[in-house]
Parts: C-alpha cells; sequence; structure tokens
C-alpha cells in the first residue's frame, strides 16, 4: 500500500445543471518519503487539490486515503484531528500573528498537536535559534517563511503541504526555503507535496505531477533530481 493513494477523485462545484468540475478523475499513489511537486498554472486546480489532500475541502467523488486511513467519509471532527495531527502546512503568505514572538507562534502550534516536538527544537531545525524571541516585523521575508516551516514541523506531522512557498521570496531566499524543505524531507523522511507554477522547482523533485484544467497530465517519477543548490530561476 503507498502512503497516500488516490482513485477516481472529482471536485465539482454547484448544481447538476450548472456544475463547475475543479478536479476530474484524478488518479495518483505517493510513496512515505518522497519529495513530490505538482507543478500547474493559476487555476489549473492545484491548490483544490491541496486543500484535499490536507483535509481543508472534501472530495466530491473518489477514494482517498492517506497512511492507511480513508479520508472520503471523515465527519468534521475526525477531518479537523487529522488536519491537528497527521498535516503540517506552509502558506505563500506566511500567516503569522504579528503580536506574537517567533517562539510564541510556533508553541500554538504545538500546543494543538498531540504528538508534537519542542517548539524550541523546531525552530533550531530551521536556522532561528537566536531569533526566537523576534517578532515578525523584525524578521525577513525569508526568515518568516522558516517561522512558518518550523510551525508546520513542530507538529511532527506525517505529510507537510507546501503551498507556493517561495512565491513571496526572491531566487535566492527561496532556494534557501527550498534547501530547508529538502533537508527535513530527507533527515526525517517527511512525504513532502509542493504546489507551485515554478517549473524550475520541479527539478529537485523526487516526482513531479503535472496538473492542467483540473486533470493529471502527467506524473513522473525523477531518477536524478538536483540538489537545491543548482537551482536557477
Amino acid at each position: 500500500m503507498s502512503f497516500i493513494e488516490i482513485a477516481n477523485l472529482y471536485k465539482y462545484y454547484g448544481t447538476e445543471q450548472n456544475r463547475v468540475i475543479a478536479l476530474e478523475n484524478i488518479n495518483l499513489n505517493i510513496e512515505e518519503g518522497e519529495f513530490v511537486v505538482i507543478l500547474g498554472s493559476s487555476g489549473a486546480g492545484k491548490t483544490t487539490f491541496l486543500n484535499i489532500l490536507g483535509g481543508m475541502d472534501r472530495l466530491s467523488e473518489g477514494t482517498f486515503s492517506v497512511g492507511g486511513e480513508k479520508l472520503e467519509n471523515l465527519n468534521n471532527k475526525q477531518l479537523s484531528a487529522f488536519r491537528r495531527n497527521k498535516i503540517g502546512f506552509v502558506f505563500q503568505f506566511y500567516n503569522l500573528m504579528p503580536n506574537l514572538t517567533a517562539l510564541e507562534n510556533v508553541r500554538l502550534a504545538e500546543s494543538v498537536s498531540s504528538n508534537a516536538i519542542d517548539s524550541r527544537d523546531a525552530l533550531d531545525m530551521v536556522g532561528l535559534k537566536d531569533r526566537m524571541n523576534n517578532f515578525p516585523a523584525q524578521l525577513s521575508g525569508g526568515e518568516q517563511q522558516r517561522v512558518s516551516i518550523a510551525r508546520a514541523v513542530v507538529k511532527n506531522p506525517s505529510l507537510l503541504l507546501c503551498d507556493e512557498p517561495t512565491g513571496a521570496l526572491d531566487s535566492k531566499t527561496g532556494i534557501s526555503v527550498l534547501k530547508m524543505l529538502r533537508k527535513i524531507n530527507r533527515e526525517q523522511n517527511k512525504t513532502t507535496v509542493i504546489v507551485t507554477h515554478n517549473s524550475s522547482i520541479a527539478e529537485i523533485a523526487t516526482r513531479v505531477v503535472r496538473i492542467q484544467d483540473g486533470k493529471i497530465v502527467s506524473n513522473t517519477v525523477n531518477v536524478a533530481p538536483k540538489s537545491v543548490e543548482e537551482l536557477v530561476w
């Protein structure tokens, strides 16, 4: 059994007469510890797909499991527990609480997870040991994104989901963030899925999935991924 198994997944909105199909017949298996990049242009359906993966949205048809847990029939309380304990989210815009320090932001996530690691260890992991008591306004964009990564990994999730994690960063800072995500993926065997429109990032992935008009148009295993240091965009 694969870590993630998705079969015949559909997501649509509206009534049958005015139905808008966001995702159509998605079939995908992802193995534990993979570093997956989901590529697609704006409106392709990649963020909708990520939201379903993370339990923030529900599929309309099909089957979907993570780590052997079937998700399509979970109620709202069960989905909330799944998000809280199994999923770490990293967003394009860091979504930090401006009136809390880096450490306090991460501790918020630590407090809701049943399997969390220590917040100080999470910040140390992303290279912010000496910036724990700084507020977001006192941190650079790259440092704020590192705090958001620490906030995601402090829960000790089995699945790390990243929505355009470098979209608000310059290329140099973006590469440093990707290096951090790849390091966590390798050293902790965290299954990692990154959604992006930046095709350069696909070069470091172990698997590249391209989505267009709500459909998977290619699913390729990268047998020789580049190192993050080799990226240019």
